[in-house]
């Protein structure tokens, strides 16, 4: 059975967690019990979104099953959302270090076809 790696505590210093008085709220779309997505903070293009735990996690193999699943849900809803303006989506994982603690985050774009 896969076992994930135990979760990280929040920290106040990190402006992905949510309890961080970092964190830039405006930019917050949604936010579910496990994940939210947001606007990048430094859009390539309109629309550039992140979707990340809420919880510190260092890799997408980490996530918990009800992370994933929530994830997944966020995932698909904004596939729905570009398909519908013509586009496909695009999105990668990254891990961004910030003061020690990694916090795992896709970039979504929204791709002409």
């Amino acid at each position: 059975a896969f076992n994930p790696v135990p979760q990280l505590p929040r920290r106040m210093d990190c402006w992905f967690c949510l309890a961080s008085p970092k964190v830039e709220d405006h930019l917050i779309v949604s936010v579910g019990n496990h994940s939210y997505v947001a606007l990048a903070k430094g859009p390539l293009v309109p629309d550039h979104l992140v979707l990340l735990p809420i919880e510190h996690v260092n890799s997408s193999v980490s996530l918990t099953a009800e992370q994933r699943a929530e994830m997944k849900i966020f995932e698909e809803a904004l596939r729905k959302c570009f398909m519908k303006d013509g586009n496909e989506m695009l999105l990668w994982e990254r891990h961004l270090v910030t003061k020690g603690v990694s916090h795992m985050h896709y970039q979504i774009l929204p791709v002409a076809p």
